[in-house]
Protein backbone atom coordinates (compact mmCIF):
# COMPACT_ATOMS: atom_id res chain seq x y z
CA UNK A 1 0.00 0.00 0.00
CA UNK A 2 1.48 3.21 -0.66
CA UNK A 3 1.55 6.19 1.56
CA UNK A 4 1.28 8.54 -1.74
CA UNK A 5 -1.33 11.10 -1.39
CA UNK A 6 -3.44 12.39 -4.44
CA UNK A 7 -4.59 16.15 -5.26
CA UNK A 8 -7.54 15.19 -4.24
CA UNK A 9 -6.66 14.07 -0.80
CA UNK A 10 -4.25 16.84 -0.61
CA UNK A 11 -7.10 19.42 -1.44
CA UNK A 12 -9.20 17.36 1.27
CA UNK A 13 -6.51 17.85 3.96
CA UNK A 14 -6.47 21.43 3.16
CA UNK A 15 -9.72 22.32 3.04
CA UNK A 16 -9.95 20.57 6.53
CA UNK A 17 -7.18 22.28 8.41
CA UNK A 18 -8.38 25.41 7.12
CA UNK A 19 -11.80 25.16 8.72
CA UNK A 20 -14.36 24.02 6.07
CA UNK A 21 -16.15 21.43 7.88
CA UNK A 22 -16.63 22.82 11.27
CA UNK A 23 -20.07 23.53 10.59
CA UNK A 24 -20.12 26.84 10.91
CA UNK A 25 -20.14 29.52 8.21
CA UNK A 26 -16.99 29.64 5.92
CA UNK A 27 -16.30 31.17 2.98
CA UNK A 28 -13.48 30.91 0.17
CA UNK A 29 -13.01 34.37 -1.07
CA UNK A 30 -10.17 35.82 -3.64
CA UNK A 31 -9.62 39.65 -5.01
CA UNK A 32 -8.50 38.65 -7.88
CA UNK A 33 -7.62 41.26 -10.17
CA UNK A 34 -4.53 40.16 -12.21
CA UNK A 35 -3.14 43.28 -11.88
CA UNK A 36 -0.44 45.29 -9.30
CA UNK A 37 -3.29 45.68 -7.17
CA UNK A 38 -4.24 42.09 -6.26
CA UNK A 39 -1.67 41.91 -3.84
CA UNK A 40 -2.38 45.14 -1.55
CA UNK A 41 -6.21 43.69 -2.01
CA UNK A 42 -5.20 40.08 -0.75
CA UNK A 43 -3.17 42.13 2.03
CA UNK A 44 -6.19 44.33 2.98
CA UNK A 45 -9.05 41.74 2.91
CA UNK A 46 -6.62 39.00 5.12
CA UNK A 47 -5.95 42.09 7.65
CA UNK A 48 -9.73 42.59 7.64
CA UNK A 49 -10.86 38.85 8.07
CA UNK A 50 -8.43 38.93 10.74
CA UNK A 51 -9.44 41.74 12.50
CA UNK A 52 -13.24 40.43 12.61
CA UNK A 53 -11.41 37.06 13.96
CA UNK A 54 -12.58 34.90 11.22
CA UNK A 55 -9.35 33.03 11.49
CA UNK A 56 -8.18 33.67 7.51
CA UNK A 57 -6.29 30.46 6.09
CA UNK A 58 -4.48 31.10 3.27
CA UNK A 59 -4.67 28.76 0.41
CA UNK A 60 -3.14 28.52 -3.35
CA UNK A 61 -5.25 26.47 -6.00
CA UNK A 62 -4.19 25.13 -8.33
CA UNK A 63 -5.22 25.04 -11.98
CA UNK A 64 -4.10 25.16 -15.79
CA UNK A 65 -4.25 28.23 -18.04
CA UNK A 66 -4.90 28.20 -21.78
CA UNK A 67 -1.20 26.78 -22.78
CA UNK A 68 -1.12 24.44 -20.16
CA UNK A 69 0.92 26.33 -17.62
CA UNK A 70 -0.20 25.87 -13.67
CA UNK A 71 -1.46 28.86 -12.50
CA UNK A 72 -1.09 29.37 -8.48
CA UNK A 73 -4.21 31.33 -7.30
CA UNK A 74 -3.96 33.20 -3.52
CA UNK A 75 -7.12 33.00 -1.79
CA UNK A 76 -8.56 33.09 1.68
CA UNK A 77 -11.08 31.63 3.40
CA UNK A 78 -13.11 32.75 6.69
CA UNK A 79 -14.39 30.52 9.17
CA UNK A 80 -17.33 31.08 11.62
CA UNK A 81 -18.92 34.36 9.03
CA UNK A 82 -22.58 34.28 8.22
CA UNK A 83 -23.68 34.78 4.74
CA UNK A 84 -24.73 38.12 4.82
CA UNK A 85 -21.44 39.31 6.34
CA UNK A 86 -19.79 37.47 3.30
CA UNK A 87 -21.45 39.13 1.15
CA UNK A 88 -21.14 42.14 3.02
CA UNK A 89 -16.85 42.06 2.75
CA UNK A 90 -17.43 40.56 -0.95
CA UNK A 91 -19.21 43.78 -1.90
CA UNK A 92 -16.91 45.94 -0.10
CA UNK A 93 -13.97 44.57 -1.35
CA UNK A 94 -15.09 44.53 -5.23
CA UNK A 95 -14.81 40.69 -5.21
CA UNK A 96 -16.84 38.60 -8.09
CA UNK A 97 -18.28 35.21 -6.77
CA UNK A 98 -17.18 33.62 -3.89
CA UNK A 99 -18.17 29.46 -2.79
CA UNK A 100 -19.88 29.69 1.07
CA UNK A 101 -21.14 26.53 3.17
CA UNK A 102 -22.40 26.91 6.47
CA UNK A 103 -26.40 26.98 8.30
CA UNK A 104 -27.72 29.24 5.62
CA UNK A 105 -27.47 26.57 2.69
CA UNK A 106 -28.34 24.25 5.07
CA UNK A 107 -24.43 22.81 5.24
CA UNK A 108 -24.69 22.91 1.55
CA UNK A 109 -21.72 24.41 -0.66
CA UNK A 110 -23.09 27.29 -2.93
CA UNK A 111 -21.59 29.69 -5.18
CA UNK A 112 -23.04 33.09 -4.13
CA UNK A 113 -22.83 36.00 -6.49
CA UNK A 114 -22.71 39.83 -5.69
CA UNK A 115 -26.31 40.58 -6.50
CA UNK A 116 -26.78 38.28 -3.85
CA UNK A 117 -28.15 34.79 -5.57
CA UNK A 118 -27.04 31.78 -3.77
CA UNK A 119 -27.03 28.75 -6.47
CA UNK A 120 -26.69 25.39 -4.06
CA UNK A 121 -24.05 23.13 -5.14
CA UNK A 122 -23.86 20.29 -3.09
CA UNK A 123 -22.87 18.19 0.06
CA UNK A 124 -20.00 19.38 1.68
CA UNK A 125 -16.43 17.59 0.01
CA UNK A 126 -13.42 18.80 -1.12
CA UNK A 127 -14.79 17.69 -4.74
CA UNK A 128 -18.12 20.58 -4.29
CA UNK A 129 -16.22 23.04 -3.04
CA UNK A 130 -13.47 22.88 -5.85
CA UNK A 131 -16.35 22.48 -8.36
CA UNK A 132 -17.74 25.39 -6.99
CA UNK A 133 -14.25 27.45 -7.35
CA UNK A 134 -14.16 26.14 -11.03
CA UNK A 135 -18.15 27.90 -11.43
CA UNK A 136 -17.16 31.12 -9.05
CA UNK A 137 -13.79 31.81 -10.91
CA UNK A 138 -14.80 30.76 -14.73
CA UNK A 139 -12.00 28.17 -14.80
CA UNK A 140 -13.71 25.65 -16.69
CA UNK A 141 -12.41 21.74 -15.58
CA UNK A 142 -8.70 23.17 -15.62
CA UNK A 143 -8.92 23.23 -11.95
CA UNK A 144 -6.74 20.54 -9.96
CA UNK A 145 -7.25 21.38 -6.28
CA UNK A 146 -6.44 23.57 -3.11
CA UNK A 147 -3.36 24.04 -0.95
CA UNK A 148 -2.82 25.67 2.79
CA UNK A 149 -0.16 27.51 3.32
CA UNK A 150 1.83 27.18 6.04
CA UNK A 151 0.78 28.64 9.25
CA UNK A 152 3.96 27.58 11.42
CA UNK A 153 7.14 25.19 11.33
CA UNK A 154 4.90 21.93 11.60
CA UNK A 155 2.24 23.45 8.56
CA UNK A 156 5.59 23.93 6.45
CA UNK A 157 6.65 20.23 6.35
CA UNK A 158 3.39 18.97 5.35
CA UNK A 159 2.70 22.00 2.80
CA UNK A 160 6.49 21.31 1.12
CA UNK A 161 5.40 17.94 0.24
CA UNK A 162 1.60 18.65 -0.32
CA UNK A 163 3.18 21.24 -2.70
CA UNK A 164 5.25 19.34 -4.56
CA UNK A 165 2.27 16.68 -5.05
CA UNK A 166 0.81 19.84 -6.41
CA UNK A 167 3.40 20.15 -8.85
CA UNK A 168 3.09 16.92 -10.09
CA UNK A 169 7.27 16.27 -8.50
CA UNK A 170 5.99 13.99 -6.03
CA UNK A 171 5.13 11.09 -7.86
CA UNK A 172 1.64 11.56 -6.70
CA UNK A 173 -1.10 8.68 -7.58
CA UNK A 174 -3.77 9.97 -9.88
CA UNK A 175 -7.17 10.76 -8.30
CA UNK A 176 -10.45 9.25 -8.57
Amino acid sequence: MSNQKTKAEVSEGALSRAGAWDGRGFALLTPWRHDAKEERAYQELLRVLASAGYRPARLVGYWRDERGGRVRDPLLTATGIGLDEALRLARAHHLCAFVYLGPETGGRVAVVHPDGRVEKRGAPSARAVEAAWREARDLGPVFEGFLKRPGGWAEALVHEKEERVMEGTEGARPGP
